[in-house]
């Protein structure tokens, strides 16, 4: 019986040595793994880690030049949109907008085939009186307007905004401060029978 005792106890603290050894080595092998995990994972991740790093470099500075390109937008405001309802006429109006590199803005003001040239060249010289007097056009040295029919470019005048002076005729207040640089004949015959150009 002492000897069924010895070998109960001695493997009671074999046991316990074994125990107290597999607890130090789950400990040591926990330590390993997590360390190896963690290169394992940085070496997984280290590639993308090396170009996020450099994507991250360059991520700011493209989150950088994203945030002025989305905050030009909201600057470009302040340079108004033209408003171009005065054209009642029109069927369409395409204005190109470059008061930031000429202090220039240009229209081609599309008309309809229902009026004549030269009633479309009215109706359109007479409204651009009340286009030139508007806020929404300041920056601008000169305006061309450029009347358009059924493709063909009908009339065309270069307005100069220091000239212009609004009276009590529209028209003459309108061409007064301009130059004309284009005139269908029909258009040349109508101004010449009304005194208009």
């Amino acid at each position: 019986m002492k000897k069924s005792f010895i070998t109960v106890v001695g493997l009671c603290i074999s046991l316990a040595l074994l125990q107290a050894c597999d607890e130090k080595e789950t400990a040591k092998i926990e330590n390993e793994v997590k360390p190896q995990e963690a290169t394992t994972q940085p070496k997984e991740t280290a590639p993308t880690t090396e170009t996020s790093s450099s994507q991250v470099s360059s991520q700011p500075q493209n989150h950088v030049e994203a945030k002025p390109e989305e905050s030009k937008p909201t600057t470009a405001p302040e340079e108004p949109k033209i408003d171009t309802s005065v054209f009642a006429y029109a069927d369409s109006v395409d204005v190109t907008d470059a008061r930031d590199i000429t202090q220039h803005i240009d229209l081609a003001v599309h008309m309809g085939e229902g009026p004549t040239p030269a009633m479309a060249t009215q109706h359109v010289i007479t409204q651009a009186y009340d286009f030139l007097q508007q806020k929404d056009i300041k920056g601008a040295n000169t305006v061309t307007i450029g009347i358009m029919q059924q493709d063909i470019r009908i009339f065309q005048i270069t307005v100069d905004l220091k000239k212009f002076k609004p009276g009590e005729n529209f028209i003459k207040s309108v061409l007064s401060a301009s130059k004309i640089e284009k005139m269908s004949d029909s258009v040349k015959e109508y101004g010449r029978a009304t005194g208009f150009w």
